[in-house]
């Protein structure tokens, strides 16, 4: 099968926030992947098994710019073909 990462950018219900939504249709997380560390310090349990994206620089990214990620759960995916599913948002302006 071959490997699609699909990105999605729409605005959101909250105003003067933009959503980015990256979906990989590969490898989901592993089992025993630590969100909490993934989400605070940008690292996977194993750099070896990660998801493919560089939490360290997503994490980076989501600092720079002030904004925030949310990684879809287990539940939330469980019938989609993108089983790596988060979504980053982004003030409009971080001046």
């Amino acid at each position: 099968t071959e490997n699609i990462i699909k990105v999605q950018v729409q605005s959101t219900k909250q105003e003067g926030l933009v959503e980015l939504q990256v979906m990989n249709n590969g490898t989901p997380f592993s089992k025993g992947f630590n969100y909490d560390s993934f989400t605070t310090r940008g690292i996977t349990t194993n750099r070896d098994n990660g998801s493919g994206f560089g939490g360290y620089h997503i994490k980076r990214i989501i600092d720079n710019h002030k904004g925030e990620l949310k990684i879809a759960t287990e539940e939330e995916v469980a019938f989609s073909e993108y089983k790596v599913n988060f979504k980053m948002y982004f003030p409009l302006s971080h001046g």
